[in-house]
């Protein structure tokens, strides 16, 4: 019994500092900052993965990938960032688009330095680096991302087009048929027709 009781109040008091704590680091006002970071990081950071996939070689499956992005997306949010994506890829100009990549990759970055800021806060970090060090940084994370979802998408574009049937890893879309020669002899049903 006195050991529930202790255990009670020491998860209370743990509960209650990480709570104060929440508080003084301002944990409302950085949780919402990085949730509206990241929304606004999402665009740029499209906008320089397809470029990428452009000049990786992908430039006929630009589409593919950020359709494959925003799959699961609700389509009210999806369909206009989707459109304007397309729209920066048929109607730029190869000058500008080379400075919006560069810009792109900048505001990118932006959504891990918010991320950057908020664990800062939450575990009392002091990061002493310089400003250039942590932008730098901010886009090494953006490049390895970028890449990691296009040899991602690369592999599902190469598994559906090797299967146009829509079979996927022994899954088929179609239910299959039995053969005639298939019949199951071990069930008591079964009966020999003569």
């Amino acid at each position: 019994m006195n050991s529930t009781v202790e255990f009670v109040r020491s998860s209370f008091r743990i509960f209650m500092a990480a709570a104060r704590h929440f508080n003084q680091s301002d944990g409302w006002a950085m949780s919402s900052h990085v949730a509206l970071s990241l929304m606004i990081a999402i665009f740029p950071f499209l906008i320089f993965a397809a470029s990428l996939a452009g000049f990786l070689g992908y430039e006929t499956r630009t589409g593919d990938i950020v359709e494959l992005v925003f799959e699961y997306w609700p389509e009210e949010i999806a369909a206009p960032i989707v459109r304007e994506i397309n729209i920066v890829f048929t109607r730029g100009n190869l000058g500008f688009l080379t400075i919006g990549i560069g810009l792109a990759l900048f505001f990118a970055s932006n959504g891990v330095e918010a991320v950057r800021v908020a664990l800062n806060r939450a575990y009392r970090d002091q990061d002493d680096r310089s400003i250039l060090a942590q932008r730098l940084q901010s886009i090494m994370f953006i490049l390895v991302a970028a890449m990691l979802i296009l040899m991602g998408a690369s592999d599902v574009i190469k598994k559906s087009e090797a299967s146009p049937s829509g079979e996927q890893d022994g899954i088929s879309s179609e239910p299959k048929e039995e053969s005639p020669t298939s019949e199951k002899s071990d069930s008591p049903d079964s009966t020999p027709s003569s």
